[in-house]
């Protein structure tokens, strides 16, 4: 048996937010990592539930795999249940050799890093401290909630 980990860095936005809020405009949202080499396949309807919005990347690998194991992968998703606001933002790492968890978190670091570059905003002070000390916590920002949450997971091999 092989242990995951998923780490996720969530945004969520506030019941009522200002018309300039990070969630505007999901369709510009979706290009924020290019330059980090994570596409998605752009703003359109959910397959899952077409009364929604996505648009989500295919899982970016990094470092190397334990023998015969899976590389790393981080993954970047946007939902929304209207075409012109998100109501949720993801970037998303799966650590799948616990020899590269600090690549990891350097990969999750740099995105959310690059996200709130490309929304014109600081990175919250306590997603940075949360995401530098790898700890779990929910902070509340102006735009919302921000929020790095692990999910140990377990995969069968």
């Amino acid at each position: 048996m092989k242990q995951i980990v998923l780490a996720s860095c969530l945004f969520f936005p506030l019941a009522v937010m200002a018309q300039d809020s990070v969630f505007k405009s999901p369709k510009t949202l979706c290009t924020a990592l290019e330059s980090e080499g994570i596409r998605t396949e752009g703003w359109k309807p959910s397959k899952a539930n077409p009364s929604e919005w996505a648009c989500m990347s295919p899982l970016v690998s990094f470092g190397t795999g334990k023998a015969g194991g899976m590389e790393g992968n981080i993954a970047y998703y946007i939902r929304a249940k209207s075409f012109d606001r998100a109501n949720e933002i993801r970037i998303k790492i799966n650590i799948n050799n616990p020899d590269q968890r600090e690549l990891a978190f350097m990969k999750l670091q740099g995105a959310t890093n690059r996200f709130f570059q490309s929304v014109s905003q600081p990175v919250p002070t306590g997603l940075s401290t949360a995401l530098s000390l790898k700890k779990a916590q929910i902070i509340t920002t102006a735009f919302g909630q921000a929020e790095l949450e692990f999910q140990p997971g377990r995969i069968d091999s």
